[in-house]
Order: structure tokens, then C-alpha cells, then sequence
């Protein structure tokens, strides 16, 4: 029985063990200790002035987003609410029942604020991965628009809120990401839109 331990460069090492007349090599790195680094969000005695009393709906609250709005300090100013669908990633529709449901919700809160913070898992795909293109498409794009939609409809005085991505901006750097990019790209595009932009807000 014999293990080796030898160091290559920085923190990579070659272990070597032999025993029984069989040999193993093993390239490995040492990794350095992850220090977490806790930040809490502030919010300003101006903003919690502005919000006080305030309906916010919150689509995604399990985003890191949607986690920091149901906090405590803001659930005591505010009425703060959830809501969450799900998508078939197979038969990516939005249904019937499930519209009727979204507009029930909107009319029953009249909301002040509005955060879409829906979003699944990000997988890499190109163009030619339809059917991963029409799930992004459906939560970036559709369900917004009939968030848009219920909004204007009923004439509510209603802000809404839409996360962009720092990849929209690094298209080669994400460049395994397209349908996610194209599909974001889609929504700001609705944003921007003049009908649009005194509702909602993207950044």
C-alpha cells in the first residue's frame, strides 16, 4: 500500500496510491474556503413613506427577489400578495381557467405595484430547440402581456415591474443561452412599447 501526494502548481496536486499491484492516478484541486458575503437590502425611510398602505402583487415570490419583498419590514407597512402558476413544459399554453384566474386576482386586489418575477430553470438552447423556445416564451413573454392586458383593460392605476438580465447586454458571453436572450429581448421590446412604458418599468 502506497499514497503519494505531489504538488503540480499553485493549489493542483498529483495523488498517486498503489495497492495490490493496481495504480491510480488522480490530478485534484485544492479548493480555496467560499466566504459568504450577507448583504441586506435597505430600503430608504422615503420609499417605505411612499409604499405605506400600498397593494403589491408579487408573480415569483420564491425568486431571491420575491424572497427580500415578503419581508417582515415591508409586510408591516404594506398588503403584500402571491401568485404562482404553472406552465407544461410539453403543452406550454396558458388555459382558460388560468386566465380566468389571473384576471379574478388582479380584480380582487386592484394593485398598487406589481413585480413579474416568474421565471424556471435557465438551460442552454439555440434556435433550433423550439419547444424549450415556446416555454420561455409563454412565461417572459405571453403570461406578461396578459398581466399588460387585465391592467389597461379595467383602467387601474397600476405600476409593474420587469427584471431584465445582465446577459441581454453580453450576448457572446451567453451566447449558449439564445432562447432565453431572445426571449427576454421580446419582452423588453413590450416594454419600451409607448403604450407601455408609463405602466411598466424594466431595469
Amino acid at each position: 500500500f502506497k499514497l503519494k501526494f505531489k504538488k503540480r502548481i499553485n493549489r493542483i496536486f498529483d495523488i498517486n496510491y498503489c495497492r495490490n499491484f493496481y495504480k491510480v492516478n488522480v490530478m485534484a484541486s485544492k479548493l480555496k474556503p467560499f466566504k459568504i458575503k450577507y448583504s441586506k437590502s435597505k430600503l430608504s425611510t422615503k420609499t417605505f413613506k411612499n409604499i405605506k398602505n400600498k397593494k403589491i402583487l408579487i408573480f415569483g415570490q420564491n425568486s431571491d427577489f420575491g424572497k427580500r419583498l415578503n419581508s417582515k419590514k415591508l409586510l408591516a407597512v404594506s398588503k403584500v400578495f402571491n401568485y404562482s402558476f404553472r406552465i407544461n413544459f410539453d403543452k406550454p399554453t396558458i388555459s382558460k381557467v388560468e386566465l380566468i384566474n389571473l384576471e379574478k386576482k388582479i380584480k380582487k386586489i386592484k394593485p398598487d405595484y406589481i413585480f413579474y418575477l416568474s421565471s424556471p430553470n435557465i438551460y442552454n438552447g439555440d434556435k433550433t430547440k423550439l419547444k424549450l423556445f415556446k416555454f420561455y416564451k409563454l412565461i417572459y413573454v405571453d403570461y406578461f402581456v396578459k398581466i399588460i392586458d387585465v391592467i389597461k383593460k379595467n383602467n387601474y392605476n397600476t405600476k409593474i415591474f420587469y427584471p431584465s438580465s445582465i446577459a441581454v447586454d453580453k450576448p457572446k458571453q451567453f451566447k449558449r443561452l439564445e432562447n432565453y436572450l431572445l426571449c427576454k429581448k421580446m419582452a423588453e421590446k413590450i416594454c419600451k412599447l409607448k403604450e407601455n412604458n408609463k405602466i411598466v418599468s424594466f431595469f
